[in-house]
């Protein structure tokens, strides 16, 4: 079962933060468009960046947490066939 605090949980938050800023350092430094570079503009990325973010970090976890009660399922089922001596 993976909790917050976890290596998998500071993975996940590691990968989206330092994705979020590689993108937008690499936008600003991007000396052609630099000039027409608005704060406006900058915080719309930024917005749009993390709400992308933020979804894609709930999707992979409702699909973590899916997969766990996948799993479990799938144990129990074994643990019921050998009580009842199926293979």
């Amino acid at each position: 079962m993976m909790m917050p605090g976890s290596q998998s949980h500071y993975t996940s938050l590691f990968t989206t933060i330092s994705g979020l800023i590689g993108g937008l350092g690499k936008a600003i430094t991007y000396k052609p468009i630099l000039a027409s570079i608005t704060v406006s503009g900058i915080t719309t990325v930024v917005t749009y960046a993390a709400l992308s973010a933020t979804v894609g970090y709930v999707v992979k976890y409702g699909m973590d947490r899916v997969a766990i009660r996948l799993r479990r399922l799938s144990q129990e089922d074994k643990r019921e066939d050998k009580k009842e001596g199926k293979s």
